[in-house]
């Protein structure tokens, strides 16, 4: 930690009402961020996010999130179906609306760490599809 950080973080109240979250701010051109638990672990802060200034859609989801109208989806198992989130993605998108976090269980989980990394809609199907054309899952639904 940084000793303006340590500085800051010790002259804190002991209680505050108010979150403190951490933004973490990464270059454009980022598409994984890294090491986000080594950040967290050193600092008491209520959340996090993920922030690459220099895009206006990072800045918008930043926004969201404070503003506490942020758009979260979740994903549903099923098997094959789950791709069928995939193309929800792609509706939400033609529509204009931003997905700001993420979740899913079993297929949906797969599929939503995928619209997490953010690659276009069309690439992400074709991500899927290679990835389970041979239904490493052993789903027949």
């Amino acid at each position: 930690m940084h000793a303006i950080e340590e500085a800051c973080l010790a002259q804190r109240a002991a209680r505050s009402e108010a979150a403190e979250i951490l933004l973490l701010l990464h270059p454009a051109d980022l598409t994984t961020p890294r090491n986000t638990s080594a950040w967290l672990a050193r600092r008491p802060v209520t959340g996090h996010a993920h922030i690459r200034p220099e895009l206006d859609r990072d800045i918008a989801r930043l926004a969201r999130l404070f503003a506490r109208k942020a758009v979260g989806l979740v994903f549903a198992g099923g098997g094959a179906r789950g791709f069928a989130h995939l193309g929800i993605r792609r509706a939400l998108q033609e529509q204009g609306i931003e997905i700001d976090c993420v979740g899913g269980t079993s297929i949906g989980a797969v599929l939503a760490s995928l619209v997490a990394a953010d690659p276009p809609v069309e690439k992400a199907i074709g991500i899927a599809r290679k990835s389970y054309s041979v239904n490493p899952t052993g789903d027949y639904n």
